[in-house]
């Protein structure tokens, strides 16, 4: 993986920053929780699940995090699928959460010295430099920027974002 400094992260994430929040403009709470035919989740745990990935980001980069246990459980990888409103947060609290981690990653990658961005961590059962953690978490993100497109469709809004 080509790890980037931190200054080019911070366009990347920027630019997904962006995508999620074209994708999910305009989408309901009702909206956000509609299921495709196949096994895939609904848009509310995609993005609730990029919070929860965002939070291993803000560790890194010594930020404070969003979640707890509590939010992490409905969202984490390999969580149960989110079929109704009783088993997720409103749609806008998990929008709310992405903008405030976007504020702290953009401050985190503002911050981070060399040292640190090249020292060698652990995260969520990975290890590697904080870049190239970072770098990988926000791949990840990339990959769930794709699928918002198609749950965005799957909620009526015949546009094209990209």
């Amino acid at each position: 993986m080509n790890i980037q400094d931190p200054e080019t992260m911070q366009q990347s994430y920027r630019t997904t920053y962006w995508l999620i929040t074209a994708q999910t403009n305009g989408i309901t709470d009702a909206e956000s929780l509609l299921q495709l035919p196949f096994a895939a989740n609904c848009m509310n745990w995609v993005v609730g699940h990029l919070v929860t990935q965002r939070d291993f980001v803000l560790d890194l980069l010594h930020q404070p995090t969003l979640w707890g246990d509590e939010e992490y459980k409905l969202y984490a990888t390999g969580s149960r699928p989110i079929k109704n409103a009783d088993q997720a947060l409103p749609f806008q609290q998990i929008l709310e959460a992405l903008a405030l981690s976007q504020e702290r990653i953009v401050t985190g990658l503002n911050s981070i010295t060399q040292a640190v961005w090249k020292a060698d961590t652990r995260s969520n059962g990975r290890e590697g430099s904080v870049g190239a953690l970072v770098a990988g978490y926000h791949w990840h993100e990339t990959y769930h920027c794709g699928q918002l497109e198609i749950l965005r469709q799957l909620a009526g809004k015949q546009d094209q974002v990209i």
